[in-house]
């Protein structure tokens, strides 16, 4: 297996381990405003505030999930920032194929489901200054042994690793070997050809291709992919559309 500290560029090459934290997102940003250094990563074992999309909480008790967040200093165009939403899913969603054997969905644009229940989810917070990205802090966290019982007390529809497979995996192996994925899926030095595997691979495994999706700020229509920004494109009766909304209902 590859060493992490060989390449100080390498995500997880340094990993900061805490107890307890309001946000593992918000304790990184902190460290990248003090200039932190590529590829750094902070883990909890429990967040008191953890958050995802739209500000929604993350349920994030102790010793039941894997609550990470990793700095990441691109160079790429600012106009594909959305991609830094979508590598993460892919890396995550490799780590479960690989862990499990079973089939894995994203839900644009990084939830992470087995069969019908959301499992993982991503939330990446970036800072802009003249027209560039300075860094991208990515919050992962995923439900490794979490049970049914006490996840349908906060959100119906949850799971966990250990719900959709009755094997409670351990959250170590689950973080090496996401670190592992992370690593693989991230080649910025080859920024064009990257783009276009990263692309490929999350329609690969994208849940509702070519079906019937809406949302409040998303047009009705059948989802056809991503466009090479890796914005989600919907065909409408006027046409082809650029979205990026989320989808609140999939045609089963």
């Amino acid at each position: 297996m590859r060493k992490y500290n060989e390449d100080m560029r390498t995500i997880g090459h340094k990993i900061i381990r805490l107890g307890s934290t309001p946000s593992t997102n918000d304790y990184l940003k902190l460290l990248a405003g003090q200039n932190a250094e590529d590829g750094l990563v902070v883990t909890a074992n429990e967040q008191t505030a953890g958050r995802g999309q739209g500000g929604r909480a993350w349920v994030s008790p102790q010793g039941s999930g894997l609550y990470c967040s990793v700095l990441l200093k691109p160079d790429f165009p600012v106009e594909y920032i959305g991609l830094l939403s979508l590598f993460p899913a892919v890396a995550v969603a490799d780590t479960v194929v690989n862990l499990t054997g079973l089939r894995v969905n994203l839900k644009w644009p990084n939830d992470v489901l087995i069969n019908t229940r959301k499992i993982a989810g991503i939330l990446a917070e970036t800072k802009i200054r003249d027209f560039k990205i300075q860094w991208a802090v990515i919050g992962i966290g995923v439900n490794v042994t979490n049970r049914l019982h006490d996840l349908d007390r906060f959100n119906n529809g949850a799971g966990s690793l250990y719900t959709e497979t009755g094997t409670d995996f351990s959250v170590q192996t689950v973080l090496d070997l996401l670190i592992f994925q992370l690593n693989l899926v991230i080649k910025y030095d080859k920024f064009e050809s990257w783009r276009a595997q990263l692309i490929l691979r999350w329609q690969q495994l994208c849940g509702h291709m070519n079906r019937s999706v809406s949302g409040p700020s998303v047009p009705s229509g059948i989802f056809r992919g991503l466009d090479d920004a890796g914005r989600a494109l919907v065909e409408t009766p006027d046409g082809l559309q650029v979205v990026t909304g989320r989808f609140k209902h999939v045609d089963e």
